[in-house]
């Protein structure tokens, strides 16, 4: 009995030691620190590259911890980050090599940029992996469940008492490598952190940038491009020097295009690529179908579609006739060969780029943004933004989307701080959705040509110090750093931040301080936001008119009705612009805007815009209001099916029709109604944030939280209140 217990004793004794991680301290003293995290097993197999990785970024004055273990739940490596940010040497950042727990977050749709599918789906698909969990330490969240199938995968719920916005404490990336047939993944992180630490070793300055624009984003809008390339030039100003350049260019300047995006990214003088184009986990979407104008081409272009409806047909010969009638085309149109279905499939795979290509490719530009739909997918076996990393190129950083992504967002912003010597981590922890991720090396920096010594490590010990901020509002004239001094200002709640908002915005020459005030500005509602949207229609930046577009249709008070007209008529050309802004006029009270309409169009019998096209869009109007009016009849209506009550309420996330917001609230305060009616008529209102009737909302969340007999309404009604929480409502600032 005593041997056995004594071998228990030693087996017990063996497994806690085996299960404690394994930290070894920074071998020097730096103001700041980071942390790399592992998995046992990748420390094992890595240790000597991992070792040389350490040596070189703590030479470029950033103290490493290295961190391994059998890792068994997101939590341990929570506690272990929180514990390294309270220290003497408080943390930068983190980088999480080889298995590291991923949170699959749910209930935070909010904090995506575009992501809203019903949870109810398979919840690999439903939930959104994110690495903010560990780097946003104001966010609460709640353990739901671990996947069977995927032990790595760990599922949580942001709680409803978490705060309800991002504002990353530290950076975080993450150094997974590709998992495919014929590589070993142990080989592939060791060569990648011995290329990542000849990187640090060898000092590079910011002075080529390549910028593509894909297919079908943003409109394909000239306005938008043209004014990217303005602001970045504002942005870099060392870009302007000789010997320096910002080549953008788009899927329209040759076709197919893919060969030169990828020319140009195996390009060794490329050091950084931002990447704007539609895509997926495997695949870049660069081109369209070629747009041709010869006769020939273009019947060559029909047939090719029509080729394509055939075989994609469960009934070929139906699809024949009615495709051959509906289009009065020939029969011998619709022909399909051996020949023309290789044709095909080479035309096909020569409009994008895929995974493979990657492979085959050495992509050498040193840090890459994907402003893409899920190019990002670390959780993945194989994802585009980790092939560019894994291989013999010399990209040693990527940015990318774990699930799908918005087009219009900012990707660009902050992005002058890379010239300041700003690690790409601390910029990107700034420009954070829930989606976004830093894949490869977070500590990777370009030389300092603006002469910003020390503001990787200001941006964490003076982050609340309002005097540092101001000061360096004052002295610089480099916008990115004005604009992060005002963020910085905003996020401390600094006492007169509304009125430096506003009086910067109408004084500032440079359009990329312009939108930052914008954007802070809408966290706080208010008539002073209201009079900033209203001038930002007429803004030189197209960006900013963009945003105030979609402001309008978010805000819906009528006092906006009269700039929206006046953008309608005037600013019809800026594709992106004009849509969002014709997307908000069926927000507004529908008689008033109508009315505004009569009288501009009155004054104005020439505009572009066309009698035409105003009875167009009344007709457009009129449908629009009569679907709300029998969306809402629907949703009350109790002999509909509960689900499709609920979906439609659902509508209301992305479509604010202002003038409704009585009759949901009347819904979520009825406790005659089905919880769970109720429950995702709460959280559809939670999307109002900039409602001008945000404050009526609110205060019925309040009641709701208080008194409702249900707890999850009044989880719910919390979680709303939390996302309500603009100055607006609190009273802050005013």
């Amino acid at each position: 009995m005593k041997k056995i217990g004594l071998l228990l004793l030693g087996i017990l004794s063996g497994w806690t030691l085996y299960a404690e991680p394994t930290i070894i301290k920074p071998s020097v003293k730096t103001p700041t620190s980071f942390a790399l995290f592992l998995d046992r097993t990748s420390y094992e197999k890595c240790r000597e590259a991992v070792e040389d990785y350490r040596h070189a970024v703590e030479a470029d004055g950033l103290g490493t911890y290295i961190i391994y273990d059998d890792w068994q739940s997101p939590e341990a490596v929570r506690t272990i980050i929180l514990e390294l940010a309270a220290g003497k040497m408080p943390l930068e950042g983190v980088a999480f090599a080889g298995e590291i727990p991923i949170v699959m977050t749910r209930d935070a749709q909010h904090l995506s940029s575009a992501f809203k599918m019903n949870q109810q789906a398979d919840w690999k698909r439903s939930s959104i992996p994110s690495d903010r969990y560990y780097d946003d330490f104001d966010l609460r969240f709640e353990f739901v469940k671990r996947d069977e199938e995927k032990p790595l995968y760990f599922y949580y719920s942001l709680a409803a008492d978490s705060e309800q916005y991002l504002e990353s404490d530290i950076y975080s990336a993450r150094i997974r490598p590709i998992v495919r047939e014929g590589t070993d993944q142990y080989e592939s992180l060791s060569a990648y952190f011995r290329k990542a630490a000849a990187a640090h070793r060898t000092s590079e300055r910011l002075d080529d940038i390549f910028v593509f624009c894909g297919h079908g984003y943003n409109s394909e809008s000239y306005a938008s491009w043209s004014g990217e390339q303005i602001a970045l030039h504002e942005q870099l100003p060392s870009m302007t020097r000789p010997g320096h350049r910002i080549f953008g260019t788009t899927f329209e300047d040759r076709y197919p295009m893919k060969y030169y995006v990828l020319q140009y990214l195996q390009d060794g003088a490329v050091d950084v690529a931002l990447l704007h184009h539609h895509g997926s986990s495997d695949m870049q979407y660069i081109n369209g179908s070629e747009k041709v104008s010869s006769p020939r081409m273009s019947i060559a272009a029909v047939q090719r579609y029509l080729r394509g409806k055939v075989r994609d047909s469960e009934h070929p010969e139906k699809t024949v006739e009615e495709y051959a009638a509906s289009l009065d085309v020939p029969h011998n149109w619709f022909a399909d060969t051996e020949e023309t279905r290789i044709a095909d499939s080479l035309y096909n795979r020569d409009m994008d780029i895929y995974i493979d290509d990657v492979y085959k490719a050495q992509p050498n530009a040193r840090f890459v943004m994907f402003d893409a739909c899920y190019n990002g997918s670390f959780h993945l076996d194989e994802y585009i933004a980790g092939a560019y990393l894994f291989n013999s190129g010399r990209t040693v950083a990527t940015m990318g989307n774990s699930v799908n992504s918005l087009q219009d967002k900012w990707p660009d912003r902050y992005l002058g701080l890379l010239a300041c010597g700003v690690r790409l981590g601390t910029w990107a922890r700034h420009t954070y959705y829930l989606e976004s991720h830093l894949i490869g090396d977070p500590t990777l920096r370009f030389e300092d040509a603006e002469s910003c010594s020390g503001l990787n490590e200001a941006l964490i010990l003076y982050k609340s110090d309002d005097g540092y901020w101001l000061n360096m509002l004052k002295k610089t004239d480099l916008p990115d750093l004005q604009s992060i001094a005002l963020r910085k200002l905003n996020a401390n709640h600094y006492a007169h931040i509304a009125d430096l908002l506003y009086e910067t915005f109408i004084s500032s020459r440079y359009g990329v301080v312009r939108m930052e005030c914008l954007e802070l500005m809408s966290r706080k509602g208010g008539p002073r936001f209201k009079t900033m949207v209203a001038s930002a229609l007429n803004d030189d930046y197209e960006l900013v008119r963009r945003f105030a577009a979609q402001y309008l249709g978010m805000c819906g008070d009528d006092s906006l009705i009269v700039p929206a007209v006046e953008s309608l008529l005037k600013d019809v050309l800026s594709t992106r612009v004009a849509y969002h802004v014709t997307d908000a006029l069926s927000f507004f009270d529908p008689d008033k805007l109508k009315a505004e309409i009569e009288r501009r169009y009155a004054e104005t019998p020439t505009a572009a815009y066309g009698a035409r096209n105003k009875q167009a869009l009344f007709e457009r109007l009129a449908r629009t209001q009569e679907n709300v009016t029998n969306n809402m009849r629907d949703i009350f209506d109790e002999s509909k099916p509960l689900k499709r009550r609920i979906s439609n309420v659902q509508n209301y996330r992305n479509y604010h029709y202002h003038y409704m917001v009585p009759r949901l609230l009347e819904l979520a305060s009825d406790t005659t109604q089905p919880e769970e009616l109720r429950i995702a008529t709460v959280e559809a209102l939670g999307w109002f944030r900039l409602s001008y009737r945000c404050s009526e909302i609110a205060e019925c969340c309040l009641q709701l939280q208080k008194n409702d007999s249900s707890a999850a309404v009044r989880n719910e009604a919390l979680k709303t209140l939390k996302r309500l929480d603009s100055d607006e409502v609190t009273g802050r600032n005013d």
